[in-house]
């Protein structure tokens, strides 16, 4: 709920029952200056001698103006009734009302209001103690002013709205400036604190935009240290990666070397896995290298590149490793060669991962098959690498993408794993503007399928 609403809500919860009660002493008001008028009126007409005419002359005059029995246009008349509640006079008259008769009786005063066209009217009846005559009673009945309670209820009802109007004009500058200040202050969020937020004023929206500011520079500053902790922290894995990355190449290549030469049994199930252990190394070297890259933000440098060149080189360079665990890896590529425009190191390091995976989750006697179309939609190409592996579960697909997620067959098969290769592959592929998708085989294995998009269809 905004601001304003509530203001408003809460306006009016406290304005409109504070205007009932308003209402209700107004009314009390009017009605003890009502019976005010009418005791005065009383008090006049009794010393002016009314009981003794009335019982001479046998009726009542109105008051202020008015003439016998209330006749006439005078606000107050004046009706006179025996001790029986007969009127004292023969003539039409108002019959004594029922409910001051037990009032009259028992205090010799009674106060009662009785309806009229134009409202509800109060009437006094008082017994007189010292009369001979007919006239024991006086019902004294004051008429409402015409418009009398429409003219009240405008009247509040105007209070209540000018309340209304003056506590928004008051406080609706303060909710926008509170708004503008919202506004201000996510520009400057987006621009990493850069941007000051305007402090005007020298009220509480002024200092609370002063302290945003004073908490910005604080949080800049350490931005500031943090982003330079992580450059120096991905120029050390770079740095890193390329001192180690060249004695490892050197070492797979003399592991390559031996795994044909003439060695014992037991010393060529150590050079098999001496080779698995260094692709992994290299592999995780690899990760480590392109994970930082895409962390830190690094510009991704589009250029043509022939997808035919990348799968060979990715199957050349893990075929050892693949022969090291009994698996077979097959390529299938259209002659002519797929351009691309995209990063070759990322695209490489991509299908890199997938071969990869294909092989690691595999079992001896296992195959890994990388295939290349131009069938895909849009003028696209596709690209599926396929194993026949142990696979993952069907409610594991979804989350085979999300950093750090591992299959149950994957933790038990290489606990060493971190869960971030096929992780990279997504971000890779996204970065290129493909597509990423993952199925199982049956009855197992798993086939990943990106869709590229050449640049240069028409020299298929």
């Amino acid at each position: 709920m905004s601001l304003r609403t509530r203001l408003l809500l809460t306006t009016l919860a406290v304005a409109v029952p504070l205007t009932v009660a308003l209402f209700f002493v107004a009314e009390r008001w009017r009605h003890a200056d009502k019976e005010d008028s009418i005791d005065r009126f009383l008090s006049t007409e009794l010393s002016s001698g009314i009981i003794g005419r009335c019982e001479t002359e046998g009726g009542g005059r109105g008051g202020r103006g008015g003439g016998p029995r209330g006749a006439g246009p005078g606000p107050i008349e004046l009706i006179p009734y025996t001790r029986t509640y007969e009127l004292a006079r023969r003539g039409p008259g108002p019959a004594f009302p029922d409910a001051l008769k037990e009032a009259v009786m028992s205090s010799g005063r009674a106060v009662g209001v009785f309806s009229h066209e134009q409202g509800r009217g109060l009437q006094v009846a008082v017994r007189i103690s010292d009369t001979t005559g007919p006239c024991d009673i006086l019902l004294a009945r004051m008429r409402p002013r015409p418009g009398e309670s429409r003219d009240l209820l405008i009247g509040l009802a105007s209070i209540l709205l000018i309340v209304v109007a003056a506590i928004w004009f008051a406080v609706g500058p303060t909710i926008a400036r509170i708004h503008r200040l919202a506004q201000h202050v996510r520009s400057s969020a987006a621009s990493h604190y850069g941007v000051p937020v305007p402090d005007t004023g020298q009220d509480e929206v002024g200092a609370l935009a002063r302290a945003f500011n004073e908490a910005g520079i604080e949080v800049r500053t350490h931005l500031t240290d943090v982003e330079a902790r992580e450059a120096t922290l991905r120029e050390f894995v770079a740095n890193t990666a390329h001192d180690v990355a060249t004695p490892l190449t050197v070492l797979q290549s003399h592991l390559a070397s031996l795994e044909g030469a003439p060695l014992p049994p037991a010393h060529a199930i150590e050079v098999n896995g001496a080779i698995r252990e260094a692709h992994y190394m290299a592999s995780r070297l690899r990760n480590l290298t392109t994970a930082s890259r895409l962390e830190g933000g690094v510009p991704i440098e589009r250029v043509r590149t022939d997808l035919n060149g990348v799968i060979e080189r990715v199957v050349a360079r893990l075929t050892p490793l693949a022969r090291a665990a009994g698996v077979e890896v097959n390529f299938a590529v259209p002659e002519g060669g797929v351009v691309v425009e995209a990063d070759p190191t990322l695209v490489e390091q991509a299908i890199s991962n997938l071969v990869d995976n294909g092989i690691r989750y595999n079992t001896p006697g296992g195959h890994v098959a990388v295939v290349l179309d131009r069938t895909g939609t849009e003028g696209g190409s596709w690209l599926a690498v396929e194993d026949d592996g142990l696979g993952v579960k069907p409610e594991e697909l979804p989350h085979l993408a999300t950093r750090r997620f591992r299959g149950d067959d994957a933790r038990s098969r290489r606990p060493d794993g971190q869960g971030i290769g096929l992780a990279i592959v997504a971000e890779a592929i996204a970065r290129s503007g493909w597509t990423l998708r993952f199925r199982a085989n049956t009855p197992s294995g798993l086939t990943a399928e990106v869709s590229a998009y050449p640049i240069e269809p028409s020299g298929y």
